[in-house]
């Protein structure tokens, strides 16, 4: 294994050879040589911290842990699903309204994907999980939470994401709210899954918009209509006129979509029903 006397031993040798191109170490390679003593100096760093004396090394790599992480979410122990709940933890989310929030957006999620092309699998995973992260930012800010949620996101060691599953629930985040453009998001994402995640915001914004207040309250059933570049929103009859804020909330919705290129309609289903 490794030892604290081994790496202090290792750290006169460094120091004794003043530079690296003159370090002569059995077994070190001139390609290693360089990066040498910046392991060596994280290493006792670790070592100091974590008041070690010893320390084995794993015989482990990058794919026995791909493998652990496939076989974990074949069990239904995804280790990214741990992720999520360890950051709701760390930035105080209200749980309960996040997954109200989580519930209305996977329903909305579920009546649009297939006429929008969406991965159904994929869709609700990070749809659940920018749902239940949304208002991560607010530990930092009120007014630009979204940004804020957006870049903890993208630059956080999540176990179990990839690069591309950050950037993705990144995206997901920055556009829930306020204004968003396809020219943001393809800030942080390749061009081919701009539109995937347009529409999984729209499912989001509205969502949250139909959760507004954080008292607890009956299920809203509610159904989305949609096509290539149009939503329609269809709420109980009478639910409109008696959540006037929330009409409110869905009209300023609708306005900002339209910047975006998709038409956003709400209706009652005594309204539906009449025409």
């Amino acid at each position: 294994g490794i030892t604290l006397e081994g790496l202090e031993r290792l750290r006169e040798e460094v120091l004794l050879a003043g530079h690296v191109e003159k370090l002569r170490l059995a077994g070190l390679s001139e390609e290693r040589a360089s990066v040498l003593p910046s392991g060596l100096a994280i290493l006792l760093g670790v070592f100091d911290s974590l008041e070690l004396r010893s320390m084995t090394a794993s015989t482990g790599a990058l794919r026995e842990g791909v493998l652990y992480d496939l076989i974990g979410r074949i069990r239904q122990e995804d280790v990214r699903e741990r992720t999520i709940a360890s950051f709701q933890q760390r930035y105080a989310v209200d749980r309960p309204f996040a997954a109200r929030v989580e519930r209305t957006a996977r329903e909305l999620f579920s009546q649009v994907a297939e006429v929008w092309g969406l991965d159904e699998p994929a869709g609700r995973r990070f749809l659940g999980w920018a749902a239940r992260l949304h208002e991560i930012g607010l530990s930092l800010s009120h007014s630009g939470h979204h940004r804020h949620a957006a870049y903890i996101v993208r630059n956080s060691d999540m176990p179990g994401f990839s690069r591309d599953d950050q950037e993705m629930l990144a995206a997901i985040l920055l556009g829930h709210r306020r204004r968003v453009t396809r020219e943001r998001l393809g800030n942080l994402l390749a061009p081919g899954r701009v539109e995937d995640a347009l529409r999984l915001c729209i499912c989001l914004r509205i969502a949250r918009r139909l959760n507004r207040v954080r008292t607890r309250r009956a299920i809203l059933t509610v159904r989305m209509e949609a096509s290539e570049s149009a939503v329609r929103v269809v709420l109980p009859q009478g639910w409109l006129a008696e959540h006037p804020l929330t009409w409110a909330d869905l009209e300023d919705e609708a306005w900002v979509l339209r910047t975006t290129g998709y038409a956003m309609e709400v209706v009652s289903e005594g309204e539906l029903s009449s025409g």
